[in-house]
């Protein structure tokens, strides 16, 4: 391939002066962190690589990241004390597609930046790359971040790229780091056509007005049968969790779901939200587990062919976590929906109309042709979230569905998420874009899952 960046070929850039001294002394934070972790090592021997080894404040940092803030309700001594021996199990863990959790393995990789930050003299230049740093982790987590990094920033100086599409960022630095906002550039990269983007000036203004205007979804009327029910009591990896309703953390209550309706599972990263509905849906086997799943009783004896049988793309779908769990990198686009099961025949052209419908700019048919490998983060997300949504089921499970999109993407799937539930289709959603769906779904139809002691 013929890369020139600034003039230069890549080979040339890459082994500049400057570029060199970035490398060494800065950090890369991947988007998705299992692509940087090893999984035939445990992740405490990942943290003591190479340079990081000699970095003494490893427990500070790690300790910080897995702390509850002051206020929290799940503040305690005791509490304090689980965290510290859940921190231990995971530092002894080789990392797998289900363990650790997703915010759990991030935290890691953030930890290996501050760890780095450590090391490096403040009179050098430095680059970190921050890659959708903030993902999988939850509002109190990522205050927890942003005030380690941002201290680190105030104490000495460096670059830092903020590649996310977690705006709520923006509205925690507008509200707690106004005097960071003059030295802050805010971009966006936008499609011109064909492959060619270009950068333009990004409005924090955009954001803040659109959440700041963001409506409660009006509950349809309820009918008899829930299409989801879940015991409030949950077993799995020999832990205990329970199910409250938001605004009544005192008694134990089950999630119920109606046709038509829109619920919200909140909890703490790692606690186990994606295990709880994976479980659910067939994908995961739990200790204990009473559900039921449009019409269906579900629970920790429910022969594995069920869900292929009854559930998955028939009645219930679920939009994973992440793309790259649910999508082929060797197939093409269009192979990607073949086999789905649809009222009508899948055309191209039916295809390419109902991808435009999340696609900002205009696809050529030459798009249906692409290997998903070749996609972009948002791309191979937008096909993720499609692939569900094109099928006309009672229950969608949407797990983090705005990584990787823009505000515009996010607009566009809000849209069609109203136009299904509009035609009955329930949708439970986990996420960590609690700036957007506190203020989307009223509390009535909202969960907290919470680890219970023993």
């Amino acid at each position: 391939m013929n890369i020139r960046i600034n003039g230069l070929p890549n080979e040339q850039y890459v082994r500049a002066p400057r570029v060199t001294q970035f490398r060494r002394n800065g950090f890369f934070v991947f988007q998705e962190p299992s692509t940087h972790l090893n999984p035939r090592m445990p992740i405490i021997q990942q943290l003591q690589e190479g340079d990081l080894a000699a970095e003494n404040d490893q427990q500070t940092i790690l300790s910080g990241l897995w702390s509850e803030p002051p206020d929290s309700r799940n503040h305690s001594a005791t509490r304090d004390l689980q965290r510290q021996e859940l921190l231990h199990a995971v530092l002894h863990t080789y990392p797998s597609p289900f363990r650790p959790s997703g915010g759990e393995k991030q935290r890691i990789l953030l930890a290996m930046a501050l760890k780095k930050l450590h090391l490096v003299p403040p009179e050098l230049e430095t680059l970190y790359v921050l890659d959708e740093p903030t993902g999988s982790l939850d509002d109190a987590r990522r205050d927890v971040f942003l005030n380690m990094l941002f201290a680190e920033f105030q104490r000495r100086p460096f670059t830092i790229l903020f590649i996310t599409h977690d705006y709520s960022i923006i509205s925690q630095m507008y509200r707690h780091f106004e005097h960071l906002i003059p030295e802050t550039v805010f971009h966006e990269l936008k499609r011109t056509s064909g492959r060619f983007v270009k950068m333009i000036a990004f409005a924090p203004d955009r954001y803040l007005k659109w959440i700041a205007e963001l409506k409660p979804v009006k509950s349809s009327v309820r009918k008899a049968k829930p299409v989801l029910r879940i015991d409030s009591d949950y077993r799995v990896f020999g832990r205990r969790l329970s199910l409250f309703r938001a605004g009544d953390s005192n008694q134990p209550a089950s999630l119920e779901l109606f046709p038509g309706q829109m619920a919200y599972l909140k909890a703490p990263s790692g606690l186990g939200k994606t295990t709880l509905v994976k479980s659910v849906m067939g994908f995961i086997k739990p200790d204990r587990l009473r559900a039921e799943l449009c019409g269906f009783p579900v629970s920790e004896k429910t022969p594995a062919n069920f869900w292929a049988k009854q559930i998955w793309g028939r009645r219930a779908g679920l939009v994973f976590q992440h793309a790259d769990e649910a999508l082929n990198p060797k197939s093409t686009v269009f192979q990607t929906f073949v086999g789905l099961p649809l009222k009508k025949r899948l055309t191209r052209d039916m295809l390419l109309s109902a991808l435009q419908e999340i696609f900002e700019a205009k696809l050529s048919p030459s798009f249906l042709d692409q290997k998903v490998a070749h996609l972009s983060g948002g791309q191979k997300q937008r096909l993720n979230i499609m692939r569900t949504l094109i099928i006309d089921l009672e229950l969608v499970i949407l797990d983090e569905p705005f990584n990787g999109l823009d505000l515009s993407a996010v607009k566009k799937v809000l849209s069609i998420i109203n136009r299904k539930r509009r035609n009955g289709t329930a949708f439970l959603v986990i996420a960590h874009n609690e700036e957007i769906f506190s203020r989307l779904i009223p509390e009535q139809s909202t969960y907290l899952l919470e680890a219970v002691e023993e």
